[in-house]
């Protein structure tokens, strides 16, 4: 069972096949589209062509299901990113890290460029948004790892791995904000270039122009 299955909030329970990622997808679209506030649980059931009263049998309230979307979507980053796999070579898994970050914020347009998790995270109940929070802490980690075993290998010049970590998240966060995908660039073009700066960032790839 996944980390997003484990914690989901009133949608272990689902039986037929397929409708609890329905009712999800469901969600997301319509909290990326109208927000928290826009989003109804009698859209949510339309969309995902279930019943208002057999949505009820899967999920609590708007809240919890606004809860589980997010953690369903910070497993999906997790698995992209292969936070679990291990490069021996740290300016490989740097590069690699960066291109799979900057491809998962350009993959789905419109998604990216408008939704926010942290708005969402405030219509949560207390423990869910610090639950949230702490959602991003494995991405860090992974790559304050990556920073300070390209360190130790002689391969990176960081004075502050955090620092760094928290600069080169924020540098691959906010792509989506100026990338264009009718532009001259492909989306792969775009990482390629992102991990070379992030590279460079870090003293493994020429100096910065």
């Amino acid at each position: 069972m996944s980390q997003c299955e484990a914690h989901a909030v009133g949608l272990e329970t689902a039986t037929e096949p397929g409708t609890r990622d329905r009712i999800l997808d469901a969600a997301l679209q319509l909290f990326v589209r109208r927000g928290y506030a826009g989003a109804t649980l009698g859209a949510v059931a339309r969309n995902a062509g279930v019943t208002a009263g057999a949505l009820y049998w899967y999920v609590k309230s708007k809240q919890d299901l606004c809860f589980v979307v997010i953690e369903r979507e910070y497993q999906r980053f997790y698995d992209h990113l292969e936070l679990t796999k291990s490069e021996k070579d740290p300016v490989a898994a740097l590069t690699t890290f960066v291109h799979r970050y900057v491809d998962y914020q350009l993959r789905d347009g419109e998604l990216s460029k408008t939704f926010g998790w942290s708005q969402l995270a405030n219509e949560l109940a207390v423990d869910q948004a610090r639950r949230v929070d702490d959602m991003v802490t494995p991405v860090i980690d992974k790559l304050r790892s990556i920073l300070a075993a390209g360190v130790e290998a002689g391969a990176f010049a960081v004075d502050h791995e955090t620092v760094t970590s928290l600069a080169i998240i924020t540098l691959c966060e906010h792509v989506h904000t100026w990338y264009d995908p009718a532009g001259t660039l492909s989306r792969d073009e775009v990482a390629d270039l992102y991990a070379n700066l992030a590279l460079r960032m870090v003293g493994a790839g020429g100096a910065l122009c």
